[in-house]
C-alpha cells in the first residue's frame, strides 16, 4: 500500500475540506490538527485558495490530498503546492495517464461498474464511491464490491457517523471521507475553541484503527 494511503488508513475518517472562504477553511483545520489525532487532510479545490492551504499544511507535515481535481493542470498545481494524493469525483483518462507518466497517487472517483472496469483498466486498486449516500450507501458499497475483491474502496458524500462507523467493519472500506458531518461550521462558530477541539476529538478516537 502507498505510503500516504497507509496513513489515511489509519486515521480512517478523512477530513474532507470544502468551506466558503480559505480563512474558514484554515480554522477548522487547525482545530483539527490541534487534536493531535488529525493528520491526514483532503483540502478540494472549490475551496478558495485551496492551494495555499495545502501549501501550508503540507510544510507543516500533514498528508494533504486535494481533491475536486478535474484537470491534468489541477493535478499538477496540486502537486506542486505539496499534495500527496490527487483525488476526483469521477474518473478522469487524462489524470489518469499523467499519474502513470509522473508517478502519483491518483484516486479516482466511481459510481457503477462500468467505471470501476475502467479504472481497473487503468490498474487503480482505490477507488472513491462517490456520491455514496444518494448512490444508496451501504446497500450500494455492498452490491458494487462483491464483483471486485481486490477494490479498496473510500466512500464519500452525505455519510454521518454512525454510518462511517458501519463503515470501518467492511473489510474492503480503506478509509471514509467526511466533509460537514465532522464539523458543522454553524454550531462550531457557538463554541469555544477548547469544547470544538474536544469535540473533535472525540469523533476522531471513533475513527482510529
Amino acid at each position: 500500500m502507498h505510503s500516504a494511503l497507509e496513513q489515511v488508513h489509519q486515521q480512517f475518517f478523512l477530513p474532507v475540506v470544502r468551506t466558503k472562504s480559505y480563512e474558514q477553511a484554515k480554522v477548522f483545520c487547525q482545530f483539527m490538527a490541534n487534536t493531535t489525532l488529525v493528520k491526514n487532510f483532503e483540502i478540494t479545490l472549490t475551496t478558495p485558495d485551496a492551494l495555499k492551504l495545502v501549501r501550508e499544511l503540507s510544510s507543516q507535515g500533514f498528508n494533504v490530498g486535494v481533491g475536486s481535481v478535474t484537470t491534468q493542470e489541477q493535478a499538477i498545481m496540486s502537486l506542486e503546492a505539496g499534495a500527496s494524493f490527487i483525488i476526483s469525483a469521477g474518473f478522469s483518462e487524462q489524470i489518469a495517464n499523467l499519474s502513470q507518466k509522473k508517478s502519483f497517487l491518483y484516486i479516482p472517483g466511481v459510481m457503477t461498474p462500468t467505471e470501476v472496469l475502467k479504472a481497473k483498466e487503468f490498474n487503480f486498486s482505490t477507488l472513491k464511491l462517490f456520491p455514496y449516500s444518494s448512490a444508496g450507501g451501504l446497500k450500494h458499497l455492498k452490491n458494487i464490491s462483491a464483483p471486485f475483491p481486490e477494490i479498496s474502496w473510500i466512500p464519500t458524500g452525505g455519510i454521518q457517523i454512525d454510518e462511517a462507523l458501519k463503515l470501518k467493519e467492511h473489510t474492503h472500506v480503506l478509509a471514509v471521507g467526511m466533509g460537514s458531518q465532522l464539523y458543522d461550521l454553524e454550531k462550531l462558530s457557538k463554541l469555544n475553541e477548547e469544547l470544538i477541539i474536544d469535540e473533535l476529538k472525540e469523533v476522531f478516537k471513533k475513527g482510529q484503527l
